[in-house]
């Protein structure tokens, strides 16, 4: 159990660091463009912090659902889609 929630915790401190430097990066990118096309880059480099932001509510999620089904004395590692309605790991 422990081991579960310092391991996430350790993932949402690298994806803040990823939206923090990503979000300078599109900043210093704002006034590059596209050799082809007028575009900025920063429409690029603004994947990294966007999509470390969708990792961490995943993992700000999976948190919650862990201590829900710790709660509920739902077998550990076992989220509610994996429970059956009598309670039998599927």
């Amino acid at each position: 159990m422990l081991f579960y929630v310092v391991n996430n915790l350790l993932i949402l401190s690298f994806l803040a660091l990823v939206v923090y430097y990503g979000i300078n990066l599109c900043i210093i990118n704002a006034q590059r463009q596209f050799n082809t096309l007028p575009l900025s880059y920063s429409f690029v480099t603004a994947s990294a912090p966007v999509g470390a932001l969708l990792m961490m509510m995943t993992s700000i999620r999976r948190i919650i659902d862990h201590f829900r089904n710790m709660k509920d004395g739902i077998a550990e590692g076992y989220s509610e889609n994996h429970v059956s309605q009598e309670g039998d790991v599927i």
